[in-house]
């Protein structure tokens, strides 16, 4: 009976939105949530109060045009409201290797399952605290095993989106949240932009569940401009 008055009232809050918002809110559910054996893990990302984010790139700089990289990195820190920083440092939050993945699993003590080397041509690991704040993001390209440009350049933001927490997929073939990379995915979307913002917004609080995400998402006075921002 709970399980049914809690359906019932979602419904009602979902009909209350117009379909595009309902849409924007369900893209933002399937992109932020990792799923695991058909389950939901709790939702993973920086800390609110962590205002600097490093990365370390290591290994042949394939599919990096410098010019495009530093575009990518200035819009994700206006969307995220985030300073993230290259580094040479020991010390950094993200680490990009291109190379292969044995030498990638030695530097970083990733675990990769036998025969992952010879299958994939990259690999991501992320570790977190007990509230699910990121506290280490790594992720690996294997320039060997990548056939064209556009697939390195979708691999090599997309790893980096995953480094901020957002793991999941849409099927949408123009957002680099579609699962298989394409000369149209390569970049960011208007969409892709507005559901990286609402990731770092306020009230995305790390730890929450899916269900609790998506009532305090309905329940934001402004979703529907969220939807709509023209970012």
């Amino acid at each position: 009976m709970k399980s049914l008055i809690l359906l019932l009232f979602c419904s009602q809050i979902a009909y209350a939105q117009d379909k595009k918002t309902q849409r924007f809110i369900e893209d933002y559910l399937q992109v932020a949530f990792w799923e695991v054996q058909g389950a939901n893990r709790p939702l993973i990302k920086w800390a609110q109060e962590k205002q600097q984010i490093t990365y370390r790139i290591v290994g042949e700089h394939a599919y990096l045009n410098d010019k495009s990289w530093k575009e990518f990195i200035t819009e994700l820190e206006k969307l995220t409201g985030k300073d993230i920083i290259d580094t040479q440092e020991a010390d950094y939050d993200i680490l990009i290797f291109l190379g292969e993945l044995n030498e990638y699993a030695r530097i970083t003590g990733s675990m990769i399952p036998p025969g992952a080397s010879i299958r994939f041509n990259n690999w991501s690991n992320r570790t977190w605290n007990t509230q699910y704040q990121l506290q280490k993001a790594s992720y690996c390209l294997v320039p060997s095993k990548i056939n064209t440009t556009y697939e390195g350049v979708y691999h090599l933001k997309r790893g980096f989106l995953k480094s901020l927490g957002i793991l999941g997929e849409i099927d949408d073939q123009y957002s680099i949240f579609y699962k298989y990379p394409s000369s149209s995915s390569k970049d960011l979307s208007r969409l892709d932009k507005r559901l990286i913002k609402l990731h770092y917004h306020d009230q995305v609080v790390v730890g929450s569940d899916h269900s609790t995400i998506e009532k305090r998402l309905y329940d934001l006075p402004n979703i529907e401009d969220l939807a709509r921002e023209k970012l």
